[in-house]
């Protein structure tokens, strides 16, 4: 949605908001003066005695206008926005008059809802060894590395629901490859948490019907194992087994846009 592009834009601060206040007028500005059929818009050049160009002061004000354009365009790319978005804007008077109220405060810009993908239980197993119990009697699989980060979780003492949600670093408004790190920024804008470390066993636990060739990448705080390598729980089906394994958790580690993760919907 455009609108979730404007929040992303106000959140990283790409522009200051006087710059970007002066850009939706200046498209509010160009709708006006097409609807109005006004051709006093174009560019007028005086020519001085040498014989060469200049620009009037109408037409440097006209050229700042396109600079802002032009940087808003960047900056709009960089949250995941495309050209023909902003040619929407442009185009569509009651979306802009919405654009421009988000800048004049007079309208509020509401995350995107993404939908609750699983809801799990926290606690049914009070330590890590109950947990590698339970699930070798259900014939998971846990991997080496799934099973030196697994010793070191704190298990809830209490049994807690939460609320798993399942999105792609592309519907996080990413491109181009991102970091961990700038994930889980810009999930929290989405009103998206890391997960308690408990959360990967307890999906492992509680998905009994996870299709074969499906891998779910638990956002959380990482872990290292016996190595000192930082991990984040992956819950998969491999093809035959169903296992707890393990995907790369280091803050810098870098990541396609299609490349999916579970975050908890309200901070634990």
């Amino acid at each position: 949605m455009i609108i979730d592009r404007i929040g992303l834009l106000l959140y990283k601060n790409s522009l200051h908001y006087s710059g970007l206040e002066l850009f939706s007028r200046a498209l509010v500005r160009r709708n006006e003066a097409d609807s109005q059929g006004d051709n006093d818009r174009k560019v007028r050049r005086i020519t001085n005695q040498g014989g060469q160009t200049a620009m009037s002061t109408s037409d440097k004000s006209e050229w700042s206008v396109v600079g802002l354009a032009h940087k808003f365009g960047l900056a709009w790319e960089r949250v995941g926005g495309t050209l023909a978005e902003i040619n929407r804007l442009a185009e569509d008077s009651l979306l802009l008059a919405s654009f421009v109220g988000v800048l004049h405060g007079t309208h509020e810009i509401s995350p995107r809802q993404f939908p609750t993908w699983k809801v799990i239980k926290l606690g049914l197993h009070k330590s890590p060894e109950a947990y590698a119990l339970a699930l070798e009697a259900k014939g998971r699989k846990i991997s080496k590395w799934a099973r030196d980060i697994l010793a070191q979780i704190t298990c809830s003492q209490e049994v807690v629901e939460l609320e798993l949600v399942d999105v792609s670093g592309a519907e996080l408004g990413f491109r181009e490859a991102y970091t961990t790190r700038e994930c889980y920024e810009r999930a929290a804008t989405f009103g998206l948490y890391p997960c308690p470390a408990e959360t990967g066993s307890a999906t492992s636990d509680q998905y009994d019907d996870q299709p074969p060739g499906e891998w779910r990448r638990i956002a959380m705080e990482a872990i290292a194992d016996s190595g000192g390598v930082l991990h984040v729980f992956n819950v998969g089906h491999g093809g035959v087994d169903l296992w707890l394994g393990t995907s790369d958790g280091r803050p810098e580690d870098r990541w396609d846009p299609d490349r999916r993760w579970v975050f908890c919907r309200r901070k634990p």
